[in-house]
């Protein structure tokens, strides 16, 4: 199980550092607005706009005429076209200002980054499964089927969780007036 998930976890690496594009950017950030509005979207009762605003707002700028567009809509699909479309808005500007070349670059660092926290946790949240599923067989459960379970999941959350992370780092990097993007460097060749 752990050989899968590093085998999943260094090829997203190894993608990242080979370049990650503009629409991989967008579709992320696209995912990222509709599982907060749909987690917050309750079947057939009232959904918590509030918090779907305070949520989304806490990712990148809205304005109080986003926040009506909330409260007199009642299509989910229409709520989400609209905060999708808003925050790729707010990302291509963003985009823009600090140059394209200079946000691939920052996108690359911070997912990295990311990546690398986040891993370092699901090694100790599996370390901590395994002691815990050993457990689990005195209570006449098949101990590998437990871990195997759990570790789906744990693992599900791990890419649900960098994913909400970038989307929400993205939004909020600020670059200095004088910052200059590294250029990259040709790797040494050994002769």
């Amino acid at each position: 199980v752990m050989n899968q998930h590093r085998g999943l976890v260094y090829k997203k690496r190894r993608d990242i550092l080979s370049g990650i594009s503009e629409e991989e950017i967008i579709k992320i950030i696209k995912s990222q607005v509709e599982n907060i509005i749909n987690f917050h979207m309750a079947e057939g009762g009232e959904w918590d706009r509030e918090e779907i605003y305070q949520n989304l707002k806490a990712i990148f700028s809205l304005s109080d005429d986003d926040k009506e567009f909330l409260t007199v809509n009642s299509d989910s699909r229409k709520i989400v076209d609209y905060y999708q479309n808003s925050a790729e808005k707010l990302y291509l500007q963003k985009e823009k200002e600090i140059g394209i070349e200079t946000a691939r670059q920052v996108e690359k660092l911070v997912m990295i980054n990311i990546l690398d926290n986040l891993w370092t946790d699901h090694l100790e949240d599996m370390e901590y499964l395994r002691d815990s599923v050993r457990l689990r067989a005195y209570g006449q459960r098949d101990p590998l089927v437990e871990y195997k379970n759990e570790s789906r999941r744990l693992f599900k959350d791990f890419l649900a969780n960098f994913e909400a992370r970038v989307v929400s780092v993205i939004f909020k990097v600020a670059l200095p007036q004088n910052f200059v993007a590294p250029k990259p460097v040709a790797p040494a060749s050994f002769a």
